[in-house]
């Protein structure tokens, strides 16, 4: 919701996400989709409770992500190799 309700409000760019929880989870499979959709590439920061963070990336949470750039020039995803930011394979 705080994608959604961001790109409402006009924000074009994301920088990093941060997903706090009690026991530190990573976000679901259907976020990590909606990010991949509003962002390239960006940090996440992945805490619990007792300020225990762990930071890695989008493309580690989710290799191979369907990103809108796939419908604008006809790649496939994983096809097209790394983007800027990306890496490589995990």
């Amino acid at each position: 919701m705080a994608i959604f309700t961001a790109v409402a409000a006009g924000a074009t760019t994301l920088h990093a996400v941060a997903v706090v929880s009690g026991p530190g989870a990573s976000c679901c499979g259907a976020c990590r989709q909606v990010l991949a959709e509003f962002a390239e590439d960006v940090p996440v920061h992945l805490a619990d409770a007792e300020g225990n963070v762990r930071t890695t990336s989008l493309s580690q949470l989710l290799p191979g992500a369907f990103r809108p750039r796939h419908l604008e020039d006809g790649a496939r995803p994983g096809e097209d190799g790394p983007q800027p930011g990306e890496g490589g394979p995990a």
